[in-house]
């Protein structure tokens, strides 16, 4: 009888280790693969609506009217509650999010420009303006502004 209970006691163990093991793994894969999702989406909302708003040739222009445009852009689109523009140097050209006009670009913005391939991650953004305390977790994707003839 001991060797039964010996014998269950190690198999329901293993069993336990097991999965915790297989929902660690399909956990940390479905992740990444809505990260993946989240980048590709916005990479096509980029594409389909930012890009032919702000860029003309090999560079983005904005005006206050494009400004304008590209606040009520991000504004109808639902999933999107921000858009920020950088040139290739770093500089912040235009914002629908308040930032101040010398804020410097994230080490992700630089990555994305060098690699041209859309970057998303979950991490903590501000829900008030100004350097408030409050946070809350959201994917944040950061995507290329490429010129028509670049691609993807």
């Amino acid at each position: 009888m001991a060797l039964l209970w010996t014998f269950l006691l190690a198999s329901a163990a293993i069993l336990t280790v097991g999965a915790v093991v297989l929902s660690s793994v399909l956990s940390s894969s479905l992740r990444e693969q809505a990260l993946a999702d989240s980048a590709r989406d916005v990479s096509v909302y980029t594409d389909a609506v930012l890009a032919p708003m702000l860029v003309r040739g090999r560079r983005a222009r904005v005006a206050k009217s494009t400004r304008r445009r590209l606040v009520a852009s991000v504004r109808r689109h639902g999933d999107v509650t921000g858009a920020s523009i950088w040139s290739r140097k770093g500089r912040l050209v235009v914002s629908t999010l308040s930032r101040r006009k010398a804020a410097r670009a994230a080490k992700e913005v630089s990555a994305v420009l060098r690699s041209r391939k859309p970057y998303a991650e979950v991490t903590q953004v501000p829900t008030r303006p100004g350097g408030s305390q409050r946070t809350q977790r959201a994917v944040v994707v950061w995507s290329p502004l490429l010129p028509k003839k670049a691609g993807r």
